[in-house]
């Protein structure tokens, strides 16, 4: 008599269904692993019903279920398959990583959003927390926020939620105005969010302004607000661009570690060795060029290169 493998024909009708599902699927653009997260316990049923068909279908007095090595191989992976679905369901996880699955990078606009700049202000302090920021120019007395953003989402809608949440607010000390940057969350490991961010902010003239980078950012300045800023400094990690026009009037100071970090077709003039920079740090070198009668002053602190073109 032919000995029935138990598990066998479980593990047939799994993959013809399988083998179904992910057909359909192609076609109907379903998310598959949200069906089989679903229907995963009928591999215990299918395993039950085969046992009960076999015993029920023998023509053998006392019928009895057969195992060989590779039977009980089938059945440990299902029911171990069965334990460890169940676990990973339980926890959420599973859940998570279908939805990670099903996610893609989508590119997304940044609500624009007015800060208005209270009469009596003359400097504002950009905080810029490691993102992308191009800086410009306005002549209203409000400060002008806009841009994109690439997110790791599901859908454009759950990326859209996420950028929201990344917002500016300002605070007031006296003549001085700081505007602080939300953070958009980040896409780490198994986790919806922004893998790149980039601003776009317009400034008023007529007030100075101080940027500081608290993160890996890469900050670029229109010529047209260039002389308004007289600081910009990296705490951790930056990189600044900007252009100067025959009409410019300023004079740039940059400490950077090597002369490599200089760049851009402007003629620098660099002091090497010059033991700190303006903040106090050590072991760094200074360039320094000149637009025009030097007027206004820009200095660059802890950057790891400044780009300056002459247009």
């Amino acid at each position: 008599m032919r000995r029935w493998r138990v598990g066998t024909l479980s593990l047939g009708i799994l993959l013809i269904v399988m083998g179904i599902v992910m057909l359909a699927a192609q076609f109907n653009q379903v998310a598959i692993l949200d069906r089989l997260l679903v229907w995963w316990p009928i591999l215990l049923v299918l395993m039950g019903v085969e046992i009960l068909w076999h015993v029920y279908s023998s023509k053998e007095e006392y019928p009895k279920v057969r195992y060989d090595v590779f039977s009980m191989f089938i059945i440990f992976v299902i029911v171990i398959f069965s334990i460890g679905m169940y676990g990973l369901t339980s926890t959420g996880i599973l859940v998570q990583v279908s939805r990670m699955a099903g996610s893609r990078d989508i590119t997304v606009e940044i609500p624009g959003h007015r800060l208005t700049i209270p009469d009596g202000v003359e400097e504002i302090v950009l905080r810029v927390p490691g993102q992308d920021i191009s800086i410009g120019s306005t002549d209203n007395s409000e400060i002008l926020i806009f841009g994109t953003a690439d997110v790791f989402a599901v859908d454009r809608e759950a990326a859209e939620a996420l950028v929201e949440q990344g917002k500016a607010v300002t605070r007031r000390e006296g003549s001085t105005v700081f505007v602080d940057f939300i953070i958009i969350p980040r896409a780490e490991n198994l986790t919806e969010g922004a893998r790149d961010v980039r601003y776009t902010l317009l400034m008023p003239r007529g007030k100075k302004v101080r940027i500081e980078s608290t993160g890996h950012s890469n900050i670029t300045i229109n010529h047209g607000i260039l002389e308004d800023i007289y600081l910009v400094e990296g705490k951790t990690w930056c990189r600044v661009s900007t252009q100067l026009t025959s009409e410019s009037n300023i004079a740039v100071e940059a400490y950077v570690n090597s002369p490599g970090d200089l760049g851009g077709n402007a003629e620098w003039t660099i002091e090497q060795d010059t033991g700190e920079d303006g903040n106090g740090r050590k072991d760094f070198v200074k360039g320094t060029l000149k637009q025009g009668g030097g007027e206004h002053k820009l200095t660059i602190i802890g950057s790891v290169g400044v780009m300056v073109n002459r247009i």
